[in-house]
């Protein structure tokens, strides 16, 4: 006959953790909260892009009705949504895009010059909002938040919100980013980097960006990198785009591979750089509205004379040269 005296101990602890399980730690009528799951680490690039791409189209969540947008010639525009392929218009169609009759700006309050900069260069940016109207109209984009990206950079890949969580790791590859699809449900993953070298002022300000709560916007592909510990998904980003604030004065500017300064700017070499001619950048600045009257000519980068540097800068040029210009 067969003894049972050796499983005892096994069926009381088995009892205990039943019991121990079972004990949420909340009182008669209350609900214990859930937390939300980690992300989810990735070593595997292409397994990435998969996963994010079989994402349902969620319809309002905080990475959800992210737009771009171009303009037409009849000061209208095109708007879709981003990692989709198609968009839903207002007239019930479903389309590539869906022609507006205009962008509302109003929640993000800008002051007049900001608004015209980002009519003007809408394809620059990337907006959050949602298309209001009805059947029997062109419906608006009614914009919530700007994000700024960069003049001439050509957006490809996924667009992600990136974030740090700052971690520090003894060894490499360090799942240190959390990254989501914009316009997905799918759950945020971990990756190991994110990489905005190649884009503006070597991606200073998205750098910083990515270390806040609202982590930076971006377009991208998804790598392989490979270190001590092993292999891991990174993001490699063609375009990055900040939180849009307004007309910004402090972009650099008049040299090679540099956009142009936005409209309303004029680009500001410091004394000595030649105009730019020495490929040395300058400041995108506002022309001043207001200048004394003093004469202390000066010669514009333009290639005229004016009474002094401030009448030159109001005149959306730099000063070349102390002095009249030389013929």
């Amino acid at each position: 006959m067969r003894s049972y005296t050796s499983f005892t101990p096994f069926l009381i602890g088995a009892l205990f953790t039943t019991l121990a399980a079972c004990d949420t730690g909340t009182r008669d009528g209350e609900t214990a909260a859930t937390p939300p799951p980690p992300p989810r680490s990735w070593n595997d690039a292409n397994a990435v892009k998969a996963e994010m791409e079989s994402a349902n189209d969620p319809k309002d969540t905080a990475n959800s009705l992210y737009f771009r947008a171009r303009p037409d010639d009849q000061g209208a525009f095109f708007v879709r949504r981003v990692n989709r392929e198609v968009t839903a218009c207002t007239d019930g169609q479903v389309l590539p895009e869906c022609y507006v009759a205009d962008i509302d700006t109003t929640q993000l309050q800008l002051d007049p010059r900001s608004n015209a900069e980002l009519r003007a260069h809408v394809g620059d940016f990337l907006l959050r909002g949602d298309l209001a109207g009805s059947p029997s109209t062109l419906g608006i984009l009614r914009v919530s938040e700007a994000w700024q990206g960069h003049a001439g950079q050509v957006a490809t890949g996924t667009y992600l919100r990136a974030t740090s969580t700052d971690l520090v790791c003894i060894t490499y590859p360090c799942m240190s980013y959390v990254v989501a699809r914009l316009n997905s449900d799918q759950p945020p993953m971990s990756v190991a980097g994110v990489n905005l070298d190649s884009i503006g002022m070597g991606g200073k300000d998205g750098y910083a960006q990515l270390h806040t709560p609202q982590g930076v916007l971006l377009a991208g592909d998804f790598s392989t990198i490979t270190g001590p510990a092993g292999t891991a998904a990174a993001v490699q980003a063609t375009e990055y785009y900040v939180p849009y604030t307004g007309a910004r004065s402090d972009i650099a500017c008049g040299s090679r591979g540099l956009p142009a300064c936005p409209a309303g700017q004029f680009c500001k070499y410091q004394d000595g750089a030649d105009c730019g001619r020495a490929d040395q950048p300058g400041v995108c600045a506002i022309p001043p509205q207001v200048c004394t009257q003093e004469v202390i000519t000066v010669c514009g980068c333009d290639g005229q004379t004016y009474s002094n540097a401030c009448r030159a800068f109001a005149a959306s040029t730099s000063v070349d040269y102390s002095g009249d210009c030389h013929i």
